[in-house]
């Protein structure tokens, strides 16, 4: 079945969706007892407000993205099955006159309120006629002053040094080349660092390919795929701060410096980024990792189960709010229409969250996408006010572009009180002060300001506690010379607080001996305390140190103890270890490590032999032998040497290593002897159909699936057609079997399938559309009548048109005729199962249970029960029905990111269809509708093709009665086990 038009899903909005929210409506939102909202501002006043700031004068900053979803001026050359578009040039940097092409809606609103009564009566445009712009910072040092304005693909700087709120000039232009392929994903979320660098994040489905034109002119880009966070310094440059993430799309740095975002992912509440980091991303879908020997990332912050998203909150730092606020998260639930309440308590050297209520709710056309601690304590939010906020909707001209919102969250009985003093007498004051915010906009401006005369009054604050400390290090720092600066950093490296111990390490050029030689005060610090944190910071930052220094604070990390299950430490030691095997002198590298600590068995050594086996280099291979030589358990080096050697047809490691294999005999596994020829296939079968293990039945039919080896095909085949093979067994036997092009396996599996189960059976058709010889033997079974033709599920038969032979596709044209999706069909089975589902009773979530069980639990998760071939369905929004039906009545309507199906043509004319799990620039991941995953390499693929079809089967419910039905959506919309009650 072909993807269902936009057409189908315009039909269905009038149901599917309420009319966009009229200025003059009120809107009430309901809060907690003890809460205030009150509204700020509104349409027409302000449109879209994809951000709000307060400035140090305490005026509103409104960044209003009008412009949204497509740039002015710029025409779509294609977009790509996941909605990226190619546009026909770059855009250029504003100022954009009257009658440019590239002059756009966007605007930058300021609001003040001129009489100190909480409202916000004058309202003055800093900037219009820009063009997808996401966010500003503010700026009192450069040029006098100004603002930072984010406007992809730029970084701008406007002067304005009297604050007139009137640009003195045109922009500067700091940074150029981030992507505009897709403008829910684009860079956005400048925040200030308390260590001077101005962060940013970029989105999930955006490259970059970033230059520095004023402060680095003359270095290549820095490009990446996918979502990041960024930072830039005007006397330094742009660097990568993290790298993974969700859609990242906003950035909260608390009063510890933890840098946050949020995700659009369910199951949590977002990342907690570290200098240096490797974090999940969608892989087959976003790209892989930039370094390839990454080796492993970082997930986001743990969390019970919960439907998504929150794509940005603030850490509370203040005390204005009631106590339940005070450190706790604060995040938007756009999909919910509400704020979560979420208890944030340490984990080793990150977090783990659980919510504790839901404080602020709304109705439909409350979206929540910008929240910001003000200087009162209170939470200004930003609402988008639309009844939709889907990207897709958006292109398709459904969403109403000129509603926006602007709240305050307050304390009930609040009442408005003057913003802080921040002349420069004020400053030291200022960082006394219970909130954040206050606090961090004193660190700006003494930094910006360059207030040396402040200097005596900050060292003293920085004996006290963090967080005062903490800013007053910060602010202290930023106007120091540098001997004034070696003072500040010997005090703050030996503060008792380790947050001040981490900004230290980030900062800090003492880790730098003139010398050359290693740092006796970093070495140091990896033995001062043991908070695993602070020795997370110190793995970042050897990073980028020289390589003597560095090589010796990465050999004293690899000395500590006990840290093995800290979530974060053992990864982040492994990075800075291969940067040094990288980039320095890797001998060197490798004998200062500490190998009797159990953290080298465990996670280095196994990581280190891949890295070596990926030198191909005589040097790589002899660490890999002396590795497996003084191992007195290899058996984790020889999984770490199979997994060095999926997707390629390796037989060898060089004469050493396979020595080594070959005397270890039966210790050694058996996938690894098998790709060493080592085992006969007979023996190597038999073990494989005796062994209970999915992960040593995996990792052999892997290796055999790499080596293409046609003597495992009998044997193979046999397994696959005994009737007492386990479903398991068989289904992925079925997938290994696809990569040999054979007519035995058409002929084998056609006369095994009268003895097989239905589940195997639809294995074997979709097994057989992958090949041409196959297909035609699939074909001259139904037209012998011993297939039905209704075996063959839409989905295989779209890849069956894919084959090249004209014979073939006139046979498939004649059994199958080509037929256009019918939008009125679809929209009478939405209609017909709206009325059947509206009769008849609630239904039965116990009774659903098992209807789910039978048909969706084979590709779907709700509640741990279940596959994860498709999406998981318990962090998603069940409990609106009409998108649940659309979702099973149009199955590829709108898919979700990351499932879209993926058609692939290798060179041997066979054809394969599943989810891309992963790709990098040499191998692909493809997960077959059974949820098998296949290792191909890229040389074997003549062509990709992202389909728009969903795995799914149409027309599921017509396979249920009534009830069935009504039980089987009961189910989807029940929510799971009550979690045991959070901490407080």
């Amino acid at each position: 079945m072909p993807p269902v038009p936009a057409a189908v899903l315009v039909a269905l909005t009038g149901v599917l969706f309420a009319p966009p929210l009229l200025a003059a409506e009120p809107v009430e939102l309901e809060h907690d007892a003890d809460l205030e909202v009150a509204l700020l501002l509104a349409d027409p006043t302000i449109a879209q407000p994809i951000e709000v700031k307060q400035d140090e004068r305490g005026r509103l900053w409104v960044v209003e993205y009008r412009q949204y979803p497509d740039p002015a001026g710029l025409t779509e050359l294609e977009r790509d099955e996941y909605w990226r578009v190619r546009w026909d040039r770059e855009l250029p940097p504003p100022p954009y006159e009257e009658g440019s092409p590239f002059r756009g809606r966007d605007r930058i609103s300021v609001h003040s309120d001129a009489d100190g009564d909480g409202t916000y009566e004058t309202h003055q445009t800093f900037l219009e006629g820009l063009n997808l712009t996401t966010s500003v910072a503010f700026d009192a040092g450069r040029g006098g002053g100004g603002v930072w304005v984010l406007s992809p693909p730029q970084l701008l700087f406007y002067p304005d040094a009297d604050g007139d709120l009137v640009p003195d000039g045109p922009p500067e232009v700091h940074l150029t080349g981030f992507g505009l392929e897709d403008t829910h994903s684009i860079a956005n979320s400048l925040t200030w660092g308390p260590d001077g660098w101005l962060y940013g994040g970029n989105g999930s489905t955006c490259t970059i390919a970033v230059t520095a034109p004023l402060a680095t002119p003359d270095a290549p880009p820095v490009k990446r795929s996918g979502q990041l966070v960024w930072r830039y310094r005007p006397d330094v440059g742009f660097e990568v701060f993290a790298e993974g993430g969700g859609n990242t799309f906003g950035l909260e740095i608390d009063a510890a410096g933890h840098v946050f975002s949020g995700h659009n992912g369910g199951d949590t509440r977002g990342f907690h980024f570290v200098d240096g980091g490797y974090y999940r991303k969608n892989f087959g879908k976003h790209g892989d990792l930039s370094n390839p020997l990454a080796l492993g990332f970082f997930e986001a912050i743990p969390h019970p189960p919960v439907a998504r998203f929150t794509h940005h909150f603030v850490r509370y730092d203040a005390d204005a709010l009631p106590q339940r606020f005070h450190g706790n998260l604060v995040a938007l639930d756009v999909l919910h229409n509400d704020l979560a309440l979420t208890a944030m308590r340490p984990n080793g050297s990150t977090f783990a969250t659980e919510d504790l209520s839901r404080p602020v709710r709304g109705g439909e056309d409350f979206r929540p996408v910008d929240l910001e601690l003000a200087f009162d304590g209170t939470l200004l939010m930003a609402d988008w006010a639309d009844a939709v906020v889907s990207h897709y909707r958006n292109h398709e001209g459904e969403i109403e572009p000129s509603t926006g919102r602007i709240y305050r969250v307050q304390p009930k009985g609040w009442t408005p009180a003057p913003p802080p003093d921040f002349s420069n007498g004020q400053l030291v004051e200022r960082l006394k002060s219970p909130n954040r915010a206050v606090r961090r906009t004193a660190v700006r401006l003494i930094r910006q300001r360059g207030a040396t005369e402040l200097l005596d009054d900050l060292e003293p604050l920085m004996h006290g506690p963090a967080p005062i400390a903490f800013d007053a290090y910060a602010a202290a720092r930023s106007v120091a010379d540098v001997n004034q600066r070696r003072k500040l950093d010997r005090l703050a490296l030996n503060h008792n607080d380790a947050s001040v111990r981490r900004l230290a390490i980030a900062t800090t050029d003492l880790f730098e001996p003139p010398s050359g030689r290693h740092s006796p005060l970093a070495n140091g610090l990896v033995w001062s305390g043991a908070d695993a944190s602070v020795l997370v910071a110190l793995a970042g930052r050897s990073r980028r140190l020289a390589p003597v220094p560095a090589r010796s604070l990465v050999g004293e990390l690899s000395r500590r103890r006990g840290l093995a299950d800290d979530p974060y430490f053992p990864l982040a030691l492994w990075w800075a270890v291969e940067r040094q095997l990288s980039t320095g002198d890797a001998e060197a590298v490798l004998a200062a490590l500490d190998r009797e600590n159990p953290l080298f068995d465990e996670v280095l050594a196994p990581r280190i032999l891949r890295w070596a086996v990926a030198q191909d280099s005589s040097f790589g291979r002899s660490v890999v032998a002396e590795l497996l030589q003084n191992a007195e358990d290899a058996g984790p080096l020889f999984d770490a040497l199979n997994e060095a050697a999926a997707g390629s047809a390796e037989r060898s490691f060089g004469e050493a290593v396979d020595r080594r294999v070959r005397e270890a005999g039966e210790a050694a596994p058996l996938a690894l002897r098998v790709r060493l020829g080592l085992v006969e296939p007979a023996a190597a079968l038999a073990e494989l159909a005796n062994t209970t293990s999915n992960a040593r039945r995996d990792a052999l039919l892997g290796v055999i699936e790499d080596t293409g080896d046609a003597a495992f095909l009998p044997g193979l085949l046999d397994l696959a057609a005994a009737p007492g093979t386990p479903a398991r067994l068989r289904s992925r036997l079925f997938t290994t079997l696809a990569g040999f092009d054979s007519p035995q396996v058409a002929s084998r599996l056609l006369t095994a399938r009268p003895d097989l189960d239905e589940a195997a059976n639809a294995a074997i058709v979709e097994l057989l559309a992958a090949r041409p010889g196959w297909t035609a033997a699939l074909l001259d079974a139904i037209d012998a009548g011993a297939v039905d033709p209704a075996a063959v599920s839409a989905l295989t038969v779209q890849g069956l048109r894919r084959h090249a032979d004209p014979a073939l596709r006139q046979r498939l044209a004649e059994r199958w005729p080509e037929t256009p999706v019918d939008p009125a069909e679809t929209e009478k089975a939405f209609a017909f199962w709206s009325r059947r589902l509206a009769v008849g009773g609630r239904g039965d979530a116990e009774r659903g249970a098992a209807v789910y069980k039978k048909h969706c639990a084979n590709c779907h998760t709700l509640h741990g029960v279940g596959q994860l071939v498709g999406p998981d369905l318990t962090a998603y929004q069940r409990t609106k029905r009409d998108q649940t039906l659309l979702a099973i009545v149009a199955p590829s309507a709108e898919i979700r990111e990351g499932f879209e199906t993926a058609l692939l043509l290798l060179e041997d004319g066979s054809t394969l269809t599943g989810l891309l799990v992963r790709q990098t620039d040499e191998t692909l991941e493809l997960k077959d509708a059974r949820g098998h995953v296949r290792t191909l390499r890229r040389a074997d693929v003549a062509a990709l093709e992202i389909t728009g079809t969903s795995l799914m089967p149409n027309r599921l419910l017509d396979q249920m009665t009534d009830r069935e039905a009504r039980d089987l959506f009961r189910y989807l919309e029940s929510e799971p086990p009550a979690p045991a009650e959070p901490t407080r």
